[in-house]
């Protein structure tokens, strides 16, 4: 993607605690979630792909150690950015164009950034009100 000359360019990186030990290529990306003491729970392995379901497993097994009658909410919780209508697609394209913004650069930000990507937006309206 091209704008004003500069090129963007996006990339993830991170590390992680295998769950085992020896070659990590060879490790499964399955997780385990180890109690090492009273009320302190470890968790190593897993994907970034899994991570909410992990977390939804560590909250209920501290519920129940707690003696909380309640289960995870994160499958019914939306994660920050979700809930694009067509409405706020529209919204920010208008808003886009009037920055200079290249017409399919705001559905490239709402793919990326959901709802928040009007906070990318706003940065560039700020520099380049229309």
């Amino acid at each position: 993607m091209d704008i004003d000359g500069a090129t963007s360019v996006a990339a993830f990186a991170g590390l992680r605690a295998l769950a085992g030990n020896g070659d990590t290529a060879a490790l499964s990306r399955e997780h385990r979630i180890v109690e090492e003491g009273p009320g302190v729970l470890r968790v190593a392995g897993g994907k970034l792909s899994s991570a909410r379901a992990i977390a939804a497993e560590v909250v209920d097994r501290v519920c129940r150690h707690l003696g909380v009658d309640r289960e995870s909410r994160t499958t019914d919780d939306p994660l920050v950015g979700a809930g694009v209508s067509a409405g706020f697609r529209h919204r920010l394209r208008t808003r886009g164009l009037r920055s200079g913004l290249p017409e399919d650069y705001a559905d490239r930000l709402v793919a990326r950034y959901g709802t928040e990507a009007t906070a990318v937006v706003e940065l560039v309206w700020r520099r380049n009100p229309g």
